[in-house]
């Protein structure tokens, strides 16, 4: 019995199943020639500036932040959908990577080129030796600069220990922590290597005697009562015994 011209048409035109593989294989081949290769690294998976974690997964080199992919989402999945990562970056000289932003380090801060070292706590005789920096005003008579008008410790700088005080004028400054606070020492009692401000020797190290409450301690510390070990004494520590 022959075929009809047309069913025959149409079987001549459906390759055999190994035809349609081969022609697939050859496609995928010319695909990665032309793209430069088809090469697949089990311990290369990851973009530039990432390695994998314990949980196999790609995450930033430390000190590197993740750039997104240049796309746009017309309709995400949700509110809160993020753009996938293309590739991390090092953060910039006197840098940190904080919350997936390079952010200035402590002790530094923006400046026209980059993270430039603060003036905060700079010796100063009057408000001129601190204007090219970016705390503007001598506090006087101590003489360093800092900036005045804040009104909590927040205002002031965390990593420097600064606490927002009153001026004795109606006014508010950001306030150093006492010198050498925190210093080594080895005389237990009053030691002269502390000094003036941190005049007592603790656990081994400077800190402040005769304490009222917490906010007579730098923000770090608290005001501890010890006088279960010494009648009357007071203390600024970092944890109350």
């Amino acid at each position: 019995m022959s075929i009809p011209e047309h069913r025959w048409g149409l079987a001549a035109r459906t390759p055999p199943p190994d035809v349609v593989a081969a022609c697939v294989a050859a496609c995928l081949a010319a695909a990665c020639l032309l793209g430069g290769g088809c090469f697949y690294n089990p311990n290369d998976r990851c973009s530039a500036g990432q390695q994998l974690n314990p949980d196999d997964l790609c995450v930033c080199l430390p000190n590197y932040v993740p750039v997104k992919r240049d796309i746009t989402v017309i309709m995400p999945a949700s509110s809160s959908e993020l753009l996938p990562i293309d590739h991390c970056e090092p953060c910039a000289e006197n840098q940190v990577a904080t919350n997936g932003a390079c952010v200035c380090r402590s002790g530094y801060v923006p400046g026209p080129s980059g993270c430039v070292p603060s003036n905060l706590g700079t010796a100063c005789a009057s408000d001129a030796d601190c204007a090219s920096g970016d705390q503007k005003s001598c506090r006087l008579p101590e003489g360093y600069c800092t900036s005045f008008g804040c009104a909590t410790n927040a205002d002031c700088s965390k990593d420097a220990d600064y606490a927002c005080a009153s001026d004795g004028g109606g006014g508010t400054y950001c306030k150093r922590p006492p010198l050498n606070q925190g210093a080594s020492c080895s005389t237990q009692g009053i030691d002269p290597t502390c000094g003036p401000e941190a005049t007592v020797c603790a656990l081994g190290a400077c800190t402040v005697y005769g304490c009222a409450v917490d906010s007579d301690c730098s923000p770090s510390r608290k005001c501890c009562d010890l006088s279960a070990f010494s009648p009357g004494a007071t203390l600024c520590l970092g944890a109350c015994p």
